[in-house]
């Protein structure tokens, strides 16, 4: 007799007999399947639920994102019974069935999948997330696609007549809804619509990397466009400049907002939609992932209460991320903090925050000398941009303000040269500059799947080579650096699994470098030492580079040394001899 999943999770050990006993009472209680049970309680997740069957069973697990179901295998089951039976066909081959199942002990199920197609089964393990967002994107999208091709055909393109508050109400709608559900679920941040010839292309943007997630037909794209524009109030009979707008939409319960680019291509016109969750609690300083020596000298610099800090890196590094976090921690009630903002992502209780509008004549220029009469003590700006605001923001600084804001330079050094080519004299820069800290994000190794590996040659050699290199570079001081891979280390890498969709990376962490500006460093700055010169001082006097830190934290086991060279590029491989 076939053994039940619970007496199997027991004998694997990944239950005790006490945690059965009480998933059982829970399910004759209220129901429902002993495994969904155990995940409810938190005894174990559905990912690990599924690897343990696999081993116990020695039926193998797949991922739906490797594995792609045949289009005819699908259409063999109703959208009712996947859902109802938690399975899945994949493929028929020689007159059987291969079928994905949450529960594949669950011979009810199979007898019925035989009655319902006529093919013997062969069932093979999925994970129950993974599926359900399957049967979300595969079946709730086609039957919308669905609707709305009968309703092109059906000529019914009044878009802009819907309610602009209700966007499920038409069946254009609720494909929009569920797209956007579809990317919140797979922890997106970005929604990309590339017209092509053919059809529409939808992409999400996860973890930083743009992955393909189905085709619209082109026919339907219009309507789409059209509803996208109804909702951010964008003109919708324009067609050939670009348009920004907003939505805020509630989404499964959840309420996000959307910031919508339109842009006129060839093909059609462009969406580019980023989703900013509003129920995301915005981080403290030590949530960031700084190191302890880089996390105070960054608080060394916000206890200040006067001087220029400045977040740089490129677009996407989450330097808004770190200004918000410092604004949390000094934005306290005796003070008066003030923001202009392009746009402003979250609200802050107790900061009053002006969004820029260009339209209006309100830039960051415009909008930082008006704050300037409000009596400010810390002052954030979304981006310096050009000379004005740079040197508005230079001389607040001087004057008793505390200023936070962005500059789009490659690091920590740089900032200081780009600063004096945006024309701001070397004297302003060296007597208003408190701080500067760079960063970028890597990519996470997956925790469910994550390996070790040995360094490859090419990276021992090229280890030992930069190690050695920084010994002569940071001679006499150099010993007290300790360098964070040794060239017989191993380092992390994931797998892949159906957790990370197969990339073997789960969400991303930051690295920093984080360059104090003391009166050593500013007289430097005044002599108009060259970047490379800073450099080679601030590494002399116990700075540590982004690809330091970032090696650091393949140390540690967090990321990986591919991930840390591609978010750095040439800057990276130039600097990772330094501390």
């Amino acid at each position: 007799m076939a053994k039940r999943i619970g007496d199997l999770l027991v004998d694997s050990g990944a239950i005790t007999p006490e945690q059965l006993a009480a998933a059982i009472e829970a399910q004759n209680a209220g129901g429902g399947r002993l495994g969904e049970v155990l995940v409810q309680q938190g005894v174990l997740t559905d990912a690990q639920l599924a690897t343990t069957l696999e081993h116990q069973l020695g039926i193998p697990l797949v991922s739906l994102l490797e594995e792609k179901p045949e289009s005819r295998a699908i259409q063999l089951l109703p959208a009712e019974a996947v859902r109802r039976l938690r399975v899945l066909p994949l493929r028929l081959q020689g007159g059987r069935l291969r079928m994905a199942m949450v529960d594949p002990v669950d011979y009810y199920a199979q007898e019925e999948v035989r009655m319902l197609t006529g093919h013997a089964v062969d069932p093979v393990l999925v994970v129950q997330s993974e599926l359900q967002a399957f049967i979300q994107q595969y079946f709730d999208l086609r039957q919308s696609l669905e609707e709305t091709l009968q309703a092109v055909e059906a000529q019914e393109r009044s878009v802009a007549s819907q309610p602009e508050d209700r966007p499920d109400d038409s069946p254009v709608g609720r494909l929009l809804t569920q797209i956007i559900s579809q990317a919140i679920l797979q922890r997106a941040s970005d929604v990309h619509f590339d017209p092509t010839e053919a059809a529409v292309r939808v992409r999400f943007r996860i973890d930083g990397h743009l992955r393909l997630q189905q085709t619209v037909p082109s026919t339907v794209y219009p309507m789409l466009v059209s509803r996208i524009k109804v909702l951010a109030r964008l003109d919708i009979t324009e067609h050939r400049i670009p348009q920004d707008g907003r939505v805020l939409m509630e989404v499964d319960r959840r309420a996000v907002d959307l910031r919508i680019s339109v842009l006129p291509l060839l093909r059609g016109e462009k969406v580019a939609i980023r989703i900013l969750d509003t129920q995301t609690q915005l981080k403290d300083l030590p949530a960031l992932g700084l190191s302890p020596s880089n996390l105070d000298r960054f608080n060394r610099a916000l206890a200040a209460q006067s001087g220029l800090i400045l977040a740089v890196g490129p677009t996407g590094s989450g330097k808004t991320t770190t200004l918000y976090a410092a604004l949390k921690q000094v934005a306290i009630a005796s003070v008066n903090t003030m923001t202009i903002e392009d746009p402003v992502e979250f609200q802050m209780e107790g900061v009053n925050q002006t969004a820029v509008n260009p339209a209006t004549g309100l830039t960051f220029a415009a909008g930082l000398r008006a704050i300037l009469r409000q009596d400010p003590d810390i002052i954030m700006i979304g981006e310096i941009r050009d000379q004005e605001t740079a040197e508005i923001a230079t001389r607040a600084a001087l004057t008793g303000h505390l200023v936070l804001s962005t500059l789009h330079t490659m690091g920590a050094v740089e900032s200081i040269a780009r600063l004096t080519e945006m024309g701001i004299p070397p004297y302003l820069v060296a007597s208003s500059i408190r701080a500067v800290i760079a960063q970028r994000l890597v990519r996470r190794v997956c925790r469910a799947c994550a390996g070790q590996r040995p360094l490859t040659a090419v990276e021992q050699a090229w280890l030992e080579t930069r190690q050695a290199a920084e010994r002569a570079d940071l001679s006499p001081t150099g010993d007290r650096f300790a360098w964070p891979l040794a060239g017989d280390a191993l380092v992390a890498v994931g797998k892949g699994c159906p957790t990370c969709a197969g990339t073997g990376y789960y969400g991303r962490l930051a690295i920093h470098e984080v360059l104090l500006v003391d009166d050593r460093l500013r007289a430097e700055i005044l002599a108009g030492a060259s970047e490379e010169r800073l450099r080679k001082w601030a590494r002399s006097h116990g700075w540590a580079s982004l690809v330091y830190d970032g090696l650091t934290k393949v140390r540690d086991a967090l990321t990986t040394v591919e991930e840390v060279l591609e978010v750095t590029g040439g800057y990276g491989m130039s600097t990772l001899s330094e501390p």
